[in-house]
């Protein structure tokens, strides 16, 4: 359990920059976090305007909801869509509000969907004319590779990323 104690001793070793973000992230720490950071403050002769007049960085640049849009998964329906309509006139129908709601891993992910629509798509090709398979059956075969792939690692990979960049206080980027 944490304890006013331990975090003065770890508080103590903080630079003062990182204590006036937890005394002003109000969002993001406990009031006893952010009373000991206000209190170490004070003991380092930094004053109440300066303390109280910080404008805490990270709250704005990672809110909650900006996270949640960050980690916010394609539906299986728009999954299909990007697999076989891969053409950048075409996707731009469905895309056009990722960049501006902040779906950074939704827009990723159509992106991988359609490069490997096109990929697949290519195999399927190359596979038909020199057998006796169907087109129609191979490419839909990649979809399912790829569904499987972007479960099992992809998707999983990004969001260690984001978290990576929040645990390191970096804002997060396209």
């Amino acid at each position: 359990m944490v304890t006013r104690e331990s975090l003065q001793k770890e508080y103590i070793k903080l630079e003062t920059i990182d204590l006036l973000e937890i005394a002003a992230n109000k969002v993001d720490y406990t009031k006893l976090a952010s009373s000991v950071a206000k209190d170490e403050l004070i003991k380092r002769q930094i004053s109440e305007e300066e303390i109280n007049g910080h404008e805490p960085i990270f709250t704005h640049k990672n809110s909650s909801e900006i996270l949640a849009n960050y980690r916010a998964d394609l539906r299986p329906w728009q999954k299909v869509i990007f697999y076989f309509i891969w053409v950048p006139r075409l996707r731009s129908l469905f895309t056009y509000n990722f960049q501006q709601g902040g779906y950074v891993l939704k827009s990723n992910q159509s992106n991988y969907y359609s490069v490997a629509g096109v990929l697949f798509c290519i195999i399927a090709v190359i596979i038909t004319n020199n057998s006796d398979y169907s087109f129609f059956a191979m490419w839909p075969i990649g979809l399912a590779i790829t569904y499987i792939f972007d479960i099992l690692y992809n998707k999983q990979r990004q969001i260690d990323g984001l978290q990576k960049a929040v645990d390191e206080g970096k804002e997060l980027k396209w």
